[in-house]
């Protein structure tokens, strides 16, 4: 069982922009089409040596966006900020869902999926 991936990927929001650190600049719930938008992120809890996958799905009025970019992942290898960044070319309710070594392929979106680290919802205009 893996351990918890709430623990690992903390303070997660979305913003309209970060700064060179990856820190949120500007955090927001609510976006426009056409808009950048950041999921900021701390990890945490990472021994040297380790290397770890966070994933992200971005979604559009509850499925997978199907657009370019909309399923990523990152290898960390220490604690910091991390940001991935996506544009959503439509209005809606998105959500942002991001997981710590999800194994490759699992693509279970489901709440209570023991790789799912943090969720959030925001709108669209």
């Amino acid at each position: 069982m893996p351990q918890s991936a709430t623990k690992h990927i903390r303070q997660a929001m979305t913003a309209a922009s970060v700064d060179e650190y990856g820190a949120p600049v500007q955090p927001a719930p609510r976006f426009t089409a056409d808009e950048t938008i950041y999921v900021t992120f701390l990890v945490e809890g990472s021994e040297e040596g380790e290397a770890h996958r966070v994933s992200v799905r971005w979604f559009l009025n509850g499925v997978l966006a199907q657009q370019a970019g909309a399923l990523r992942s990152m290898i960390v290898t220490h604690d910091g900020p991390a940001y991935f960044s996506f544009t959503y070319h439509a209005a809606g309710v998105g959500k942002v869902m991001l997981y710590w070594d999800e194994p490759v392929g699992d693509n279970n979106d489901a709440p209570n999926n023991a790789f799912l680290a943090q969720s959030l919802d925001f709108s669209i205009e």
